[in-house]
């Protein structure tokens, strides 16, 4: 109700300043007497200072700091007195210097900016910072994961000694941070792809190639996101696959789990985040378990059981014909 009221004297103030000023124009007022109406003070109005010398009395006649009455050039000062000039504004310019005013626009604040989305009630974390920690191992504490009551013992294990070792700045911890993907660019020109690398996952563990091996087998994830931003830079949600370089020990229902945690800002009034489903690769995936791979083999085979047959009909055809042939030679 508040609110509602102080909106609705801001519109009275501003009906009843322009019915003011459409009689100022109407009236055809001069425009420095329109200045000096919407000045606030008129002796500050004055954008302009012009120096005057001292008057022919000032140069006559001075009082010394002794208080005697003396004649002739007073002493040199490093003050002058000044005179102010009143610079003319036009009654256009009046007019939206009084709707600033009663804005409360013209005050010296910074006027909000239309695509601002910041807030005053605290700290705020831009989109693409927000992006650039959608997985970001190196804030996740050690002692406290994320949803660590939904871990099981090994999981909590070995996720423990992977940060732990990647604070430390562990060779082997860099470069399985490294294997996994993350915001990079260009997502606002479709880059839904933060796959990170497989091949570099697997890689690692190789010690013929690699001197420092994590103390136990890694595993690469592909991780379904569910994002939304501001509508002005993601007008839809989008979908992205982010990989993820993690402890097989961890299953794909704990990595989602932990990758669901919510992020930082994203409860705000247009952030969304969520995960849709977490994979293995390579996956447990069988082209033989596949229902749809047994329908394409029965099509096929009846197609093919289909021509042997046309075709071996048509060769029995074709012999009657040559042998009818022959009788009637």
């Amino acid at each position: 109700m508040a609110k509602t009221a102080s909106a609705m004297s801001t519109v009275v103030a501003l009906v009843a300043m322009a019915v003011t000023c459409f009689f100022v124009l109407a009236a055809g007022q001069d425009s420095d007497e329109a200045a000096m109406m919407f000045s606030e003070d008129t002796s500050l109005a004055a954008d302009e200072l012009t120096a005057r010398p001292p008057s022919s009395q000032d140069m006559s006649a001075y009082t010394s700091p002794a208080g005697r009455t003396l004649t002739g050039k007073p002493p040199a000062t490093n003050i002058q007195k000044v005179s102010r000039t009143a610079k003319a504004v036009d009654p256009m310019s009046a007019m939206v210097m009084m709707m600033a005013a009663a804005t409360g626009s013209g005050t010296g604040t910074a006027a909000a900016v239309d695509n601002d989305t910041a807030s005053d009630s605290g700290p705020y974390t831009s989109d693409l910072e927000w992006l650039s920690n959608v997985y970001n191992p190196h804030r996740w504490n050690p002692v406290e994961l994320p949803a660590a009551n939904m871990l099981s013992v090994q999981c909590r294990d070995v996720m423990k000694t992977y940060l732990e070792a990647l604070r430390r700045g562990s060779f082997w911890a860099a470069k399985m941070a490294d294997a996994s993907g993350r915001y990079s660019s260009q997502l606002f020109f479709g880059n839904d792809f933060w796959l990170g690398s497989h091949t570099l996952c697997k890689e690692l563990q190789n010690k013929a190639t690699n001197q420092y091996v994590p103390p136990f087998e890694a595993k690469f994830y592909v991780a379904k996101l569910a994002i939304k931003l501001h509508d002005q830079l993601t007008p839809r949600t989008r979908l992205i696959s982010l990989g993820l370089c993690i402890p097989k020990d961890c299953s794909s229902t704990e990595v989602q789990n932990m990758v669901s945690v919510p992020k930082e800002d994203s409860e705000s009034n247009y952030r969304s985040y969520s995960v849709l489903n977490v994979r293995s690769v390579p996956g447990t995936y069988t082209l033989w378990s596949d229902s749809k791979f047994h329908i394409l083999l029965i099509v096929v085979g009846l197609v093919t059981i289909l021509t042997i047959v046309g075709s071996g009909y048509e060769m029995i055809l074709e012999g009657r014909k040559a042998r009818q042939f022959k009788k009637r030679q």
